[in-house]
């Protein structure tokens, strides 16, 4: 071997350490698995959050101690439909039993904020 040859092989890892290069390549299924089986998890968790959530706004419901989504939008909706916003959606607050409706009216987005039991809009941000 030429001396050039051993110093360039010196700047090449594989050419050094081969059977560490051949680890690192066996871990990539083992390290994708891992990825794979911990996002399914937490997209696992997420999901029921989501249903316990959505068990408790209709158990709240059922017992009347908050208004429906449906009897909030039918309040809030038309008016602001009249004041040129489109209805994103809504979230709900279990803690403070809020409802967030969303509101898009050209580039600007509007939040709206109603007490789930009374039905009256507390807060408003956005124009």
């Amino acid at each position: 071997m030429k001396d050039d040859q051993i110093i360039h092989g010196l700047f090449n890892g594989a050419g050094l350490c081969p059977h560490l290069m051949f680890k690192r390549k066996s871990c990539f299924p083992a390290m994708m698995l891992a990825f794979l089986a911990t996002t399914t998890t937490l997209t696992a968790h997420a999901q029921q959050s989501r249903r316990d959530e959505q068990d408790g706004v209709r158990e709240q419901t059922r017992k009347g101690s908050i208004q429906s989504l449906r009897q909030i939008e039918q309040n809030v909706v038309p008016a602001m439909k009249r004041r040129g916003a489109d209805y994103i959606g809504a979230e709900f607050d279990g803690g403070s039993l809020r409802y967030r409706l969303k509101f898009v009216r050209m580039s600007s987005v509007i939040w709206i904020d109603v007490d789930g039991r009374s039905g009256q809009i507390i807060a408003q941000a956005g124009n």
